[in-house]
């Protein structure tokens, strides 16, 4: 009796620990609600530190991505539910005799295509997977999560994308027909971090350039990954992929798929020159020697196998009777071990279990990791002793796994490691080259790890969250991005200023030196050299916010700025001190607008709550009223620049018809203007203050448009790739609409409308402004607009840095509305003025406004 009990006590000191991090088993299955997993993961981590290589973060995004998505009941949509949204949306626009043609977007990419950086971590975007052509080493082939797959034909030099048009732009897994290297297939979604859908597999036959869908799809019901597919290396007929429900296997080249192992599946190889061999794996290792018509699991000599979270492969043809596992521990994400077997993985040996080599130290000293997130391994195909490992950092051993030395550190720059960006998903060899695809791109080593080459130049797949402006130069714009940080373009060119993930961005818009820039859930800095450098300024903020934590500037006084946590917070002083104006408790605040015509009235949201304010912050109300939250997610808030009481609020979701809506009495009550947009989710509004009274939301595919001429959305699209775009801003001067998207980097278009000549106006204007003139710097000439709320007698003046009067532009009584000016760099006396900087000042009746602007000569 006393053995048994004995027994049993030892069962659930091995048990107990397993149940707090079932989140992570939950999150790879997705056959349970969302809130069970989010309830799942704050109880395992209510009582233990946040730090750096655990995995919190990882899933903060994941819920952050879902939690705005998933249906009241927190059933998660179903993977094609996107593609099935843009089918009937075409379809229905197609027989729709109202219906404009016309979609009159003209987007381009300004990347980021490669990075240079003042900070730390940097990189341009996730990858999940690289193969290289068997036939040709000039072919390479990556997947992003949320980028899309990506060909290079001169070995990574320069890449290009043909997966735009798809309406999923996850890939996780390529898999090349060994017979004929023009057919690839391409496991769609997001196999790591879930955060991105999938369709199923799809089919090449003219090497990537062009796609066609399996027989490997998806039901409405189902939420699947895919992680791995394999083609047979002597019969391309045979299929195998890995997926989150199991092991599919398709014997004509996959047309048709059946079920031959259920169960939750991350990765799967060949035995190298015996592929009637097969070995899979998820939290348990199997093995197949009837081409995986059937599966036995093979488990002997792995200990603790109930604290196994996840298994990587790796096998060589230095000798094909090896095989390596990466194991991590499913209680602390860590390294369980790490396993070798030399009969064909009937039986393991453990190699090491220390150092943790799944943690973020450079020494591997920490007690945990990400292993369910990024975990790779890899052997050399010509010494079987020589194994790579992948988790935050990158790993090499030269005696069979037993000994570990670390090759690449996430940390940039230091002088003792090479740098490759945090968190690894892919580990290939092909020869004497060894690919690793991580968090921030893609790198290269030919030499064992001594040296790395990034071979990300090129690739346009930053996940852009948020970005901020600056009026008076069109080509200065900071950016939040997840991964890869804080990022500034400035001149045509990207430059990496802050590491973390990147959130929110804003730029003073009287002195572009002051930057804000903003990490995970809150972390507020400010930067006072023009992004080089930043400076922690949360100060007095008590509160934890969002994942991505709004926060703006006052439209008249930039150092004053108002941010959402659980509260509002101001400050006066450009983020030296904070108040909080609010006492709203519960959720974090997701959204925050201020009316341009009435700075005191600022309106901020939850996901299903949104406050009101009609003094500065002092006092606030519920202004929900009739809105569908119990329906959707509250996203985002534009304001109308002309009229406080005018406001609109998006939702995400999968709720038809419920998108848009409106209110004209600051939120007494709201009217549906939803129209006809597809059933996605809505991710942000922007008003363009400059053309009846526009508006572009930003959606999980593409852009739309309407105004005050319109009865309806319209796609504003082309040129644009479908792909998650989750912010819009407008540039007045240059005419411009910018999109943050989801794994595509920054893109813009001309404006749809906008206002041309000297008399032509808004409906109903209240501003009096003077914005930045365009281009800026200039030569020979700019254009300069302004804003009159009413009938003005006005004066527009150029003067030099001395105070003396250039050139008078204007002096007469002018109509409201938008004016502009061209100023083509003379004097009164017609005379060229030379290089350097001038000032455009606009005055009337006690109003004055100046701008300070650039002549090149």
């Amino acid at each position: 009796m006393t053995r048994y009990f004995f027994s049993i006590i030892i069962l659930l000191i091995l048990i107990l620990p397993l149940f707090g991090q079932d989140w992570v088993q939950k999150m790879e299955r997705m056959d349970t609600d969302f809130y069970s997993i989010q309830k799942s993961f704050n109880e395992y981590w209510k009582d233990r530190p946040i730090e750096r290589g655990k995995g919190w973060k990882q899933f903060k995004r994941w819920e952050y991505f879902w939690e705005q998505r998933v249906y009241p009941s927190g059933q998660f949509p179903a993977p094609n539910q996107t593609a099935l949204a843009m089918e009937a949306y075409w379809q229905k626009r197609a027989e729709s005799p109202n219906a404009i043609a016309a979609d009159d977007a003209d987007w381009t990419s300004l990347g980021p295509d490669s990075w240079t950086t003042v900070s730390y971590n940097p990189g341009i975007g996730r990858v999940n997977c690289v193969v290289r052509d068997p036939n040709n080493s000039n072919l390479l082939y990556i997947g992003a999560p949320s980028g899309g797959f990506w060909k290079s034909t001169d070995g990574g030099a320069t890449w290009y994308t043909t997966t735009d048009a798809q309406t999923v732009l996850g890939v996780t897994s390529i898999a090349i027909d060994p017979t004929n290297s023009d057919v690839i297939f391409i496991g769609t979604g997001d196999g790591d971090a879930g955060d991105t859908y999938s369709i199923g597999l799809l089919k090449s036959t003219d090497g990537g350039e062009t796609w066609q869908q399996t027989g490997l799809q998806w039901d409405v019901t189902e939420s699947r990954r895919i992680s791995k597919v394999l083609i047979h290396p002597n019969n391309p007929n045979i299929m195998l992929a890995a997926t989150n429900n199991g092991i599919y296997k398709s014997t004509d080249a996959g047309v048709n798929w059946s079920n031959v192992l259920s169960g939750n599946f991350k990765d799967m190889e060949f035995k190298p020159g015996d592929p009637s061999t097969v070995y899979a794996s998820g939290s348990s290792f199997y093995k197949s020697t009837d081409t995986g018509d059937t599966f036995s699991e093979s488990m002997t000599g792995i200990s603790n196998p109930i604290r196994i979270q996840r298994i990587a492969i790796a096998v060589s043809s230095a000798n094909s009777n090896y095989v390596y596992l990466l194991i991590s521990d499913a209680v602390t994400s860590g390294l369980h071990g790490v396993y070798r077997s030399t009969d064909s993985g009937a039986s393991f040996s453990l190699q090491a279990n220390s150092p943790n080599l799944l943690d973020s130290s450079i020494d591997g000293s920490g007690s945990g990791g990400q292993g369910w997130y990024d975990l790779a391994i890899a052997v050399s195909p010509s010494d079987i002793n020589e194994v790579y490992v992948g988790g935050v950092n990158t790993w090499k051993s030269t005696d069979g796994g037993v000994n570990w030395n670390i090759v690449g550190y996430w940390y940039y720059p230091n002088t003792s490691v090479p740098y490759v960006h945090a968190d690894v998903h892919a580990l290939e060899f092909y020869g004497s080259d060894l690919y690793a695809g991580s968090d921030g791109g893609l790198w290269v080593t030919s030499d064992g790890g001594s040296n790395w080459t990034d071979l990300s130049a090129g690739l346009v797949t930053t996940q852009f969250y948020r970005m901020g402006g600056y009026p008076g130069d069109a080509g200065l714009i900071l950016t939040g991005a997840q991964d890869n940080g804080t990022n500034r373009y400035r001149d045509a060119a990207w430059v990496h200023v802050r590491g973390a993930d990147g959130m929110e961005a804003a730029i003073n818009y009287n002195n572009p030196d002051t930057m804000y820039c903003c990490i995970q859930s809150g972390g507020l800095y400010r930067s006072i050299d023009g992004g080089d450098n930043f400076q922690s300024i949360k100060n007095d903020i008590d509160e934890d916010g969002n994942w991505v934590t709004p926060y703006l500037l006052h439209p008249t006084d930039p150092q004053t700025l108002f941010a959402g946590y659980v509260n509002v917070w101001k400050t006066t002083d450009g983020g030296d001190s904070w108040v909080k104006l609010s006492d709203f408790g519960g959720s974090t605040l997701r959204s925050i607008a201020i009316a341009k015509s009435n700075p005191n009235v600022v309106y901020t949201a939850t996901g299903n709550i949104i406050y009101r304010t009609t003094d500065g912050g002092s006092n606030w109300n519920d202004v929900t009223s009739n809105l569908p939250v119990d329906q959707a997610s509250l996203t985002y808030i534009a304001v109308s620049d002309f009229d406080a009481d005018e406001v609109w609020v998006t939702f995400s979701g999968y709720v038809d018809g419920v998108k848009v809506y409106k209110s004209v009495n600051g939120g007494a009550n709201w009217s549906n203007v939803s129209g006809t947009l597809p059933n996605l989710p809505v991710n942000c509004i922007v008003f363009q203050n400059n053309y009846n009274d526009a508006l572009y939301i930003g959606t999980d595919v593409g852009v739309y448009y309407t105004d005050t001429t319109l009865t309806d959305w319209e796609p504003f699209m082309q040129g644009l790739p479908n792909v998650i775009v989750d912010e819009l801003e407008i540039h007045y001067g240059a005419g411009l609409l910018r999109a943050a998207t989801y794994g595509r980097g920054m893109w813009q278009s001309p404006l749809k409308n906008v206002v041309s000549g000297l008399e032509q106006s808004p409906s109903n204007p209240q501003l009096f402004s003077l914005y930045q003139n365009y281009p800026n710097p200039f030569n020979p000439s700019t254009t300069i607009s302004y804003m009159l709320e009413r009938n003005r007698h006005i004066t527009l003046r150029i003067y030099d840095m001395q105070g003396k009067e250039i050139r008078t532009l204007i002096d007469a009584v002018q109509s409201a509305g938008l004016h502009q000016i061209r100023w083509n760099g003379q004097n009164n006396q017609g005379t060229a003025v030379a290089g350097g900087v001038y000032i455009s000042t606009l005055t009337s009746n006690g109003f004055k406004q100046s701008r300070k602007m650039i002549l090149l000569r």
